[in-house]
């Protein structure tokens, strides 16, 4: 914003003038109107607006026989609960009803498109919950009085519904973005089940022409040695740590620091690049832990919790591929110690090694890791791409606004 003038950074050039600031209760008015059985019952979706209650994916369970209490809302209106603030106001998407707990408003005045990035702006946000918050028993609140006090911009509404048409365009882009972006999601977790053997298959559900051999197992410990090297002179120092969600990852990247004691870091596992470490700890995204690669493209430490195995006479890839399909799981459960911590998948270093991996001839092996390799490299880029245009949204709020 110039500070000189109140007019935005970036704007058409057919406007001109300089904007003004009013309090929000000034222009947008709360209102409770109820006993409107019957329109359809509403629910909110963060960042998305109101959905249908009944199509949401929430479980929350409510009187269907008894919305006698729920408010009217109409079609652009505003809408806040004050006790479960997330990221701003959120909007409706059409006519309905909603629970007693949220807070509606309603302006003649308002382009919906326009205000709705605002309302959900860092700057909104911030101010929200830095000057107009109090304590409550189990948390924070906010207070609505202070929020009916802080200034929001005014400019014409052809200029509003000029630039909310811009924000429209741009989620929609992102919305397109994101859909595609879970499908590659939902595809490469299809791939992973029918690329590589199910129980009682002798050739996967998924093959590449060129290839007509039935498949054959090998045990892990025919095909990788345990890494048993030890850090005895401390020649390294960087510590990894093998995360379900993010690999082998440095603990300087995922703690900023490393979390290792420097006194025992002899005691540490030497971890090569392509090596791989098995993480005993249980998650919701690995029921049994997680097995990674490291390809960090250099050499480290692990923790003696981990166990560190060399594969050889195998494409990595491929093997890493096994490692993230859920095939190896069921090996894990049959084979486990029944005295597992809750938060520690416990089992044997002679059964562990003991696992069979299927095992194709290499050339196909590499045909699925190149495959796999490709189809994350797409996701990552998908990924990127959303990121990049939150971002693009970011900034233009910034600079279209005052």
């Amino acid at each position: 914003m110039d500070i000189r003038k109140k007019v935005p950074e970036i704007r058409f050039g057919e406007f001109d003038g300089e904007w003004s600031l009013k309090p929000f209760g000034s222009v947008f008015q709360e209102y409770t109107e109820k006993n409107h059985t019957e329109l359809p019952a509403l629910t909110i979706v963060q960042g998305h607006g109101t959905v249908l209650r009944d199509e949401s994916n929430r479980n929350i369970q409510y009187d269907k026989e008894n919305l006698s209490g729920y408010k009217k809302i109409k079609e652009g209106d505003f809408i806040v609960h004050l006790r479960s603030f997330e990221g701003g106001l959120e909007k409706s998407n059409s006519d309905g009803i909603v629970s007693p707990a949220y807070h509606t408003f309603h302006s003649d005045d308002a382009v919906t498109n326009f205000y709705y990035p605002f309302f959900r702006s860092c700057f909104f946000v911030d101010v929200l919950l830095s000057s107009h918050v109090y304590g409550i028993r189990d948390g924070k609140s906010i207070d609505l009085d202070g929020m009916k006090i802080i200034d929001i911009p005014i400019t014409s509404k052809s200029e509003q519904k000029k630039i909310g048409n811009i924000f429209s365009q741009l989620d929609s882009i992102i919305n397109i973005a994101t859909i595609r972006y879970e499908k590659l999601l939902a595809f490469k977790k299809a791939m992973l089940q029918r690329m590589f053997l199910q129980e009682g298959e002798s050739v996967p559900q998924i093959r590449f022409v060129e290839f007509e051999e039935e498949w054959g197992y090998a045990l892990l410990k025919d095909i990788a040695r345990k890494v048993i090297e030890r850090n005895d002179y401390r020649e390294y120092t960087e510590t990894f740590t093998n995360s379900a969600e993010y690999g082998i990852i440095s603990q300087r990247d995922y703690f900023d620091h490393d979390i290792s004691n420097a006194d025992n870091i002899n005691g540490y596992y030497i971890v090569a690049e392509n090596d791989f470490v098995y993480n005993p700890r249980i998650s919701t995204n690995a029921p049994v832990g997680p097995i990674n690669r490291n390809k960090l493209k250099r050499k480290g430490i692990m923790s003696p919790l981990y166990t560190v195995f060399r594969p050889h006479d195998i494409d990595y890839a491929y093997l890493e591929w096994f490692f993230k399909s859920q095939y190896w799981h069921t090996y894990m459960f049959y084979n486990g110690d029944n005295g597992a911590r809750y938060d520690r998948f416990s089992i044997k270093d002679d059964v562990f090694f003991d696992m069979p991996i299927p095992f194709p001839h290499m050339e196909e092996q590499q045909k699925i890791g190149e495959y796999f390799d490709t189809l994350e490299n797409a996701i990552t880029a998908q990924a990127q791409k959303i990121a990049k245009l939150k971002q693009m949204k970011s900034a233009l709020v910034q600079k279209m606004f005052i």
